[in-house]
């Protein structure tokens, strides 16, 4: 029995060609996508005689961040937004933007900050606008601020922060001259563009420049060990956000986990078996196996029948044979 093409999903494709029953295929996400959902997908029995695969995952990157009044953000006509994404505020003429211009979306599937939102730059004081003014902004280290130039700063005007390469602006890039002849927020600061360390992958590793420092355009890349393959993108960047440019990538056994037989050959113990292939099991000396002595890898990853046990008291011991045909290396 055969089940149909596996269907396609959004932001994402599927690796297999087997349709039989039992056969399975992995799934995985289109970079700056996060896989909602079992990646691997199976063909199972779907009543007394037809075939169907088992549910399918998602590929899942952030929300549309929510418009704000009496200004716009760009990307407005999108709805789907990967990691990494970012989206820009402004505001209407005579309004200021509180909060953060430009919000990142991480690999959480939530957005680095909240959404800013619009001030009116209306007043209630009888003193005019062009005699209101703020004090000199202040000057931050490793950046600099527009309209260096000019001594007074009037009520309505504005200065934009910018930082040197390798460092990233924290706090509001524009800030305004308010009504009240102060700023309508603090000088933002300049801090050195670094990500965290990679996670450690199970069953993989990864390469690292020699710099303990992971700063913005320092890459690291991926790898898993034998029998095992890498789902998600292999090479990772540090992005000017100070996060890295894809979700971490894991490794996922593509069969059978040699059983752990005490007393056996140890180096074996790490050996992936290919579904379909075979292992037998022998006891030492002095012990009684119970079960079948030989088993199978199933597309699940499971053995069947089910491993046995070599009998004396609770112990297990004994050797595994396996076709070096068959065994990852």
């Amino acid at each position: 029995m055969h089940c149909p093409p596996p269907p396609s999903i959004a932001h994402g494709k599927n690796i297999g060609e087997d349709l039989t029953y039992g056969s399975s295929v992995i799934y995985i996400c289109d970079a700056g996508y996060s896989l909602e959902g079992e990646y691997l997908v199976t063909c199972i029995l779907e009543g007394s005689n037809s075939v169907n695969w088992t549910k399918l995952p998602k590929c899942k990157g952030c929300p549309a961040p929510q418009v704000i009044a009496n200004g716009e953000r760009d990307s407005e006509s999108l709805e789907d937004f990967p990691y990494g994404s970012s989206v820009t505020y402004r505001c209407d003429p005579d309004y200021f933007l509180t909060g953060a211009a430009t919000i990142h979306c991480l690999s959480s599937g939530t957005w680095d900050q909240s959404v800013p939102h619009c001030k009116s730059r209306q007043h209630s004081t009888s003193i005019p606008l062009s005699e209101i003014q703020c004090q000199q902004p202040t000057k931050i280290q490793n950046g600099d601020h527009s309209h260096q130039e000019l001594s007074v700063f009037t009520s309505g005007m504005s200065v934009n922060y910018t930082c040197e390469p390798g460092y990233s602006l924290r706090g509001e890039a524009t800030i305004y001259c308010t009504p009240s002849g102060k700023w309508s927020a603090p000088a933002p600061h300049c801090k050195m563009i670094q990500c965290p360390s990679p996670p450690n992958v199970q069953h993989g590793n990864y390469s690292a420049p020699e710099s303990i420092q992971y700063t913005n355009g320092k890459s690291v890349n991926f790898s898993c060990q034998p029998g095992y393959v890498l789902i998600g993108e292999a090479t990772l960047n540090c992005t000017a956000s100070g996060v890295w440019s894809l979700p971490v990538p894991h490794c996922e056994a593509v069969g059978c986990i040699l059983p752990q037989i005490s007393g056996g050959k140890k180096e074996n113990s790490e050996i992936v078996i290919q579904i379909g292939a075979n292992v037998t099991l022998e006891c030492e000396d002095g012990y009684v196996l119970k079960g079948s002595s030989r088993v199978q890898c199933q597309p699940d990853f499971t053995w069947d029948p089910p491993v046995p046990v070599c009998n004396q008291g609770e112990q297990q011991k004994g050797w595994v044979y396996v076709d070096d045909e068959f065994a990852f290396r």
